[in-house]
């Protein structure tokens, strides 16, 4: 009887976590739908372990790591292209771009403190910022009269959609 009694709590304890892991699936979709970037929203949310148990305020911190990861990648790649390349004006550009990626990984870690604290106000408008200072980034490869193809658009338009969508969900919050 002791046994029997083992192994349906067992099986209860394993039927809980499968359904837990059906609704934290469902929250981050119903979660996602309330942003302009459903797919990059659920595949990049769902790509982190943490979201199995997150609430909103957890994804957006989920979302935040993610824009700083991306952010920090990109930042590596600058220096990378920087010391690579002998174009005068590519180089005035990835100038400009280490400086507004150093502003835009500095908003994104303000962002981090201000959704912890619940200054949602606060950490929707840095978030805003980082795509600003992204946008001037990708801007500078056409300014002081001699037009470069910029080596970051793709990465470039990837922080945008994930300061977005991150933007987004942590409007969800207030």
């Amino acid at each position: 009887m002791r046994s029997l009694k083992w192994i349906i709590a067992c099986l209860t304890l394993f039927v809980l976590s499968q359904s837990r892991g059906s609704v934290s699936t469902d929250f981050i979709q119903e979660t996602c739908h309330k942003t302009t970037n459903y797919d990059l929203c659920v595949s990049s949310l769902k790509s982190d372990p943490r979201s199995s148990t997150a609430d909103v305020k957890g994804l957006a911190r989920i979302a935040l790591d993610q824009t700083l990861t991306n952010s920090v990648d990109t930042q590596a790649r600058i220096a990378r292209l920087f010391n690579e390349t002998s174009d005068e004006y590519i180089r005035k550009g990835l100038g400009t771009c280490k400086d507004e990626y150093d502003l835009g990984v500095g908003k994104i870690t303000e962002a981090t403190k201000n959704v912890i604290l619940s200054r949602f106000v606060d950490a929707r408008n840095d978030v805003a910022d980082v795509a600003d200072e992204v946008n001037t980034c990708e801007e500078s490869f056409s300014r002081g009269g001699r037009w470069r193809q910029s080596p970051l658009t793709d990465r470039n338009n990837v922080i945008v959609r994930f300061a977005k969508f991150t933007r987004e969900i942590i409007a969800i919050l207030g």
